[in-house]
């Protein structure tokens, strides 16, 4: 893992410092900023037995390196560099510094990035909203998780800044060269591509600030997208050089990428990761698990010059060209969803608190959070655009400006275009049903009361199916008599927090949905005037936390002798 790439919202997105692809970016973008890191490898695979999660903090029990076997693995960077040199195509400019780094250097490290000025107000707003979204619990605490996350997961990694790799001095030197094919990978992406201007593709800090809305939403899936190439890059590497002694690659024998996948998922050997919320889960692995499958995919079709320099050459911009990477082969692009003059409309009572795009992948972990994994691929699926917008509350603002915010505090929307109108109904659906679990009390307000409550905001009602909890029953009870003009649906609910939205309604090929949360009465209306779509095609940070479970590499320790 680069130690240099970051998310967002579920993107911006350079690992978990950021957050969704657009908001799941977020996440990763300031979870990124951390080292880039590896999953660390089983904890009894230096000889002892894992148990409960406080075992990985006590320090006199690790088995430490010995003085000759650090000094051994020193020397095989050299060797492995060109071994991973070889592989990529990327030549050797210059040799990669080295160091050798204990846990708690490690943890100093990490917080140290996330502890910046510009770092820890995007983790904080990250956490916000994604608590917002339900993603997380709200008593969830993001940084010292992440912070024992780390410490439980990390197998090394490389700095761009310092241009140093770094060995760690707990785990044995077998087990750290696959790690230091994945680490030297980045070593050379920086060395050709200079990672500290490739992987930043996403404002930061007080540049984010004065970015216009839409300056960010069409830059924020982009850093998520390109840490899934450095990720999968880096897999491709460290799978070539477990397959090396068989004189086969990963290209030639892709029925093994199940193998690896498995391992992925495969959390036994790590207590800590395998109690994260599943938004954590994703984010972490999305880079890795996803990246290697877009990798792999443009090896088949280009070959290693295009799945290395090309795929750095000419990066994908979204989430969905990773997870269809027959897409990026195709240069398709979708139009990129815009809010027009959104700020100005919403006055003085709100100001910006965050702003992003909602990719495929953003869709993908609300969907398997609310309704399961089948549900998720089904409608990511058919993502064709998104964005979210977070507004705190002036009143909130104005209480405690110094105060971190609460998700009380704070009013979101979000809108989705997807391939269908069914599609769209069926997330509209989902998301409906997930409100009991996001907030304290959630009291649905019928027809005759959504239309005089809102004093003729709301356009015409088409009277959706009676069912608890979220829509419910079938797309056509909620459309028109009139074939093929399925007029907009708007359903309303009253929650702790104030009202939540869910409009779905008719688009340019397809269908949207736009869910207001938090916002007052006038200010729904404003917003529902405001949204509209733009034709320009652009893309949209970057997510992960540049984790991978290690147990990947070991579920293919164990498989290769079979092989």
């Amino acid at each position: 893992m680069t130690a240099q790439a970051k998310p967002a919202y579920f993107r911006r997105r350079n690992g978990l410092r950021t957050g969704a692809a657009g908001f799941l970016l977020i996440c990763a973008t300031m979870l990124s900023s951390a080292p880039v890191v590896m999953a660390a490898p089983p904890a009894n695979s230096a000889g002892r037995k894992s148990s409960a999660p406080a075992a990985r903090d006590e320090p006199a029990a690790e088995k430490k390196l010995s003085p000759a076997d650090a000094e051994k693995l020193f020397r095989s960077v050299d060797e492995i560099l060109q071994f991973v040199s070889k592989d990529t195509g990327l030549p050797i400019q210059h040799p990669v510094k080295r160091e050798l780094a204990s846990r708690d250097t490690v943890e100093r490290y990490m917080l140290q990035h996330m502890r910046e000025d510009e770092d820890a107000m995007r983790m904080q707003r990250a956490e916000v909203v994604m608590k917002k979204l339900g993603l997380l619990p709200q008593d969830f605490a993001l940084e010292p998780f992440l912070v024992k996350l780390m410490r439980e997961q990390v197998a090394g990694f490389y700095d761009a800044k310092t241009k140093t790799v770094y060995l760690l001095d707990w785990i044995r030197s077998e087990e750290q060269r696959p790690v230091l094919a994945h680490e030297l990978t980045h070593a050379l992406q920086d060395q050709n591509f200079d990672l500290e201007k490739w992987s930043h593709a996403t404002p930061e800090g007080k540049e984010r600030e004065q970015s216009s809305v839409n300056e960010l939403i069409a830059s924020d899936e982009r850093n998520t997208a390109r840490g899934a190439v450095l990720e999968g890059q880096g897999m491709v590497t460290l799978l070539d050089y477990m397959l090396a002694p068989t004189g086969r690659t990963i290209a030639e024998a892709p029925e093994l990428l199940a193998v690896m996948k498995q391992g992925m998922s495969d959390s036994q050997n790590m207590p800590f990761f395998s109690n994260a919320p599943v938004v954590i889960k994703e984010l972490l692995g999305f880079p890795y698990r996803q990246g290697l499958d877009f990798e792999v995919a443009l090896l088949k079709s280009e070959g290693k010059p295009g799945a290395f320099k090309g795929a750095l050459t000419h990066p994908p911009e979204t989430t969905h060209e990773i997870m269809e990477p027959a897409t990026y082969l195709a240069h398709q692009k979708f139009p990129q969803i815009v809010l027009a003059d959104l700020p100005l409309k919403l006055g003085t009572g709100y100001e910006r608190y965050d702003v992003g795009a909602m990719g495929e992948f953003d869709v993908y972990v609300l969907v398997k959070t609310f309704a399961g994994e089948e549900e998720a691929t089904k409608i990511s699926k058919e993502w064709r655009g998104g964005l979210y917008y977070a507004a705190r509350k002036a009143t909130a603002a104005l209480a405690s400006a110094s105060a971190v915010a609460t998700t009380g505090d704070v009013a979101l929307l979000h809108e989705y275009h997807f391939a269908s109108r069914d599609a769209a109904q069926m997330f509209a659906d989902v998301y409906g049903r997930s409100l009991p679990r996001k907030y304290n009390s959630v009291r649905r307000v019928g027809e005759e009361e959504l239309r005089r409550t809102e004093n003729g905001l709301a356009p015409a009602m088409v009277k959706p199916a009676s069912t608890a909890g979220g829509f419910g029953g079938s797309v056509a009870a909620l459309r028109p008599d009139k074939p093929g003009d399925a007029a907009p649906s708007h359903v309303k609910w009253i929650t702790n927090e104030g009202p939540v939205y869910v409009d779905v309604s008719s688009s340019a090929g397809g269908g949207a949905v736009l869910i207001m949360e938090g916002f007052d009465q006038k200010s729904a209306g404003d917003i529902r005037g405001s949204i509209a779509s733009a034709a320009t095609p652009q893309a949209l940070p970057e997510l992960g936390l540049r984790l991978m479970p290690f147990a990947a590499s070991y579920g293919w320790r164990r498989a290769m002798p079979k092989l």
